[in-house]
């Protein structure tokens, strides 16, 4: 099921995981993070953390961070085209 398919069933869905997530008891597996949360403060922040938790032993997804660095060339091209706005160029 995809959210454009039906928003409020996968919202559901979601809010379901989350909270067998919470309620789902954790074993520590030995690494360095082990229960640490991470609250980074742009896509290409989190994407470095996922990097660094890659590096000491956690499995993340390679999709998750190539989402998470289109995302930020998203946003590194949305500020180009701010700049050249602000700069009168009226071809962006």
């Amino acid at each position: 099921m995809s959210y454009e398919e039906d928003k409020v069933a996968y919202i559901k869905r979601i809010m379901t995981i989350s909270k067998m997530m919470e309620d789902v008891e954790r074993q520590p597996i030995g690494l360095p993070h082990d229960g640490a949360h991470f609250n980074e403060s742009s896509p290409l922040r989190t994407a470095k953390k996922l990097l660094e938790l890659r590096e000491v032993g956690y499995i993340v997804p390679q999709y998750a961070i190539t989402a998470l660095l289109e995302e930020a060339q998203e946003e590194a091209d949305e500020l180009v085209n701010i700049k050249l706005l602000l700069n009168g160029d009226t071809n962006v």
